[in-house]
């Protein structure tokens, strides 16, 4: 497989990964700044709900320190009623004295605990109780008593409450100031922590960006200087993904015509090749024709003589080489000389002989024997004959290997004949390396309807029989 095909396959195996739904670059940082908006709004829905939670405690302790100021009349008011009460002793005349300021003093009290919220029903009640032992205040002491002990109670229930209000309040005071500043904290750390994962998530995403970048650049100057290696793995769902993409398909694509241009050069200079040949084999027959015929007219009339005057002279070996020399130079005419296009029936076993005597001739083969294996009747294969004839030559050009390799002294040439095809094996020498005479070789067969195969000592060509083969 060559390299191009290869990174063929690897694309194709990563193309599922690749084609995944696209997010261009716009939608992603508008969902960045989407997320943004949200962090931002849910950031600043705690803090206002923290701070809404502060103004209800603020307000709470508002009212604990207004029922403080409450607390602080309403006792002043109870301390001037019950020093009322002293002043007048405890005799029975001391009622009758007292019930004329009786009624400023408790509308001063009432005037005081009015302030205070519903809450303190107990005081409330203390009040209205010291209200109605005014109210039915007697002659006599002991209601002057019992009067004194509800201002009393009132005075020590109001004194207990102030109290309770007053530590409330501090204690509110203190967890007040407490949650200011952790709302403060909390407003800073979340703004903090805000600011460097975005920026984070920035930093990571242009490093990505820019590691990507460099990466279709460096392979950018690999395609330039004819690199191509295997295609770049597609890890991005946005225009740097269908760049890569992209640059995958360019570099898969100047493989592809290199191969195109490769394969055509090879198949101009083959062509090249022999026409050249075919034009010099018909000079060198016309040139060396003349000679031939005059020799062997000499050496025929020689031999015809009766008289056996130039017996040592052997005109017979003379007649037979130059014979051989005009077989020999019409056998490379008839090889080289470029043939028709048209597929036609074309004998295979003739076809390798012929290949098999001019392929003496090579400098690269000149030390090694080929072999022809061929049974005495084969069906005919209607082919292109020069594109039969291309195809051999290449097979067995390549059989021996690379120049650094050991010759080797018979390559076997094996036909066999299946059902309907012909099995052709080349053994002895190596498996064809790749490249464009290969690429070249194996698509003339294709054309041909046939396959090609690697073996383990050489390979195997297989071509239909008695079929039309399409030219290539």
């Amino acid at each position: 497989m060559t390299e191009a095909a290869h990174g063929d396959t690897a694309s194709a195996g990563r193309e599922p990964a690749a084609a995944r739904t696209a997010v261009p670059l716009w939608r992603k940082g508008l969902i960045v700044f989407l997320l943004l908006v949200l962090y931002v709004g849910a950031t600043a829905a705690y803090i206002l709900a923290e701070r809404r939670s502060l103004a209800e405690r603020l307000q709470a302790m508002d009212e604990l320190h207004q029922a403080e100021e409450a607390f602080k009349r309403a006792a002043l008011a109870v301390s001037n009623a019950m020093l009322a009460l002293r002043l007048h002793g405890a005799g029975p005349e001391s009622a009758a004295a007292a019930r004329p300021e009786l009624p400023y003093l408790l509308e001063a009290i009432e005037r005081s605990l009015s302030g205070l919220p519903t809450r303190y029903p107990g005081l409330l009640a203390l009040g209205a109780a010291a209200q109605r032992r005014a109210a039915g205040l007697g002659p006599g002491a002991a209601d002057l008593m019992e009067l004194r002990e509800s201002l009393g109670a009132l005075a020590r229930g109001i004194d207990h409450e102030s109290v309770r209000a007053r530590e409330e309040r501090r204690a509110m005071g203190r967890e007040y100031r407490e949650r200011y500043d952790r709302v403060a904290v909390s407003a800073l750390a979340l703004g903090a922590a805000g600011l460097l994962a975005f920026g984070g998530v920035a930093a990571l995403f242009f490093s990505r960006l820019a590691a990507d970048l460099g990466r279709l650049e460096r392979r950018a100057g690999e395609i330039v200087v004819g690199h191509r290696g295997e295609p770049l793995e597609v890890t991005r769902r946005d225009e740097l993904g269908s760049l890569t993409r992209a640059v995958n398909r360019m570099a898969q694509e100047l493989a592809e015509r290199e191969r195109e241009v490769a394969i055509a050069r090879e198949r101009r200079a083959h062509r090249e090749k022999m026409l050249a040949l075919g034009t010099l084999a018909s000079r060198v027959a016309h040139e060396i024709g003349n000679p031939l015929a005059t020799i062997a007219a000499l050496a025929q009339n020689a031999g015809s003589r009766a008289e056996d005057v130039c017996a040592d002279c052997r005109p017979d070996l003379i007649l037979e080489q130059t014979q051989r020399i005009a077989a020999m130079t019409r056998q490379i005419a008839d090889f080289a000389a470029p043939g028709d296009v048209a597929p036609e029936p074309v004998d295979l076993a003739a076809v390798l002989g012929a290949l098999r005597d001019f392929l003496a001739f090579d400098r690269d083969l000149r030390g090694t024997q080929i072999e022809l294996r061929v049974p005495a009747q084969l069906p005919p294969l209607v082919v292109v004959p020069g594109q039969l004839s291309e195809v051999l030559m290449n097979l067995l050009l390549l059989a021996p290997g690379d120049g650094g390799a050991a010759r080797p002294q018979r390559i076997a040439v094996e036909v066999e004949v299946g059902d309907g095809e012909l099995a052709l094996r080349v053994l002895g020498g190596t498996a064809p390396s790749e490249g464009a005479r290969m690429e070249r070789t194996r698509r003339l067969v294709e054309g041909m309807g046939g396959r090609l195969a690697a073996a383990a000592a050489g390979c195997e060509l297989v071509l239909p029989a008695r079929e039309s083969a399409a030219t290539g």
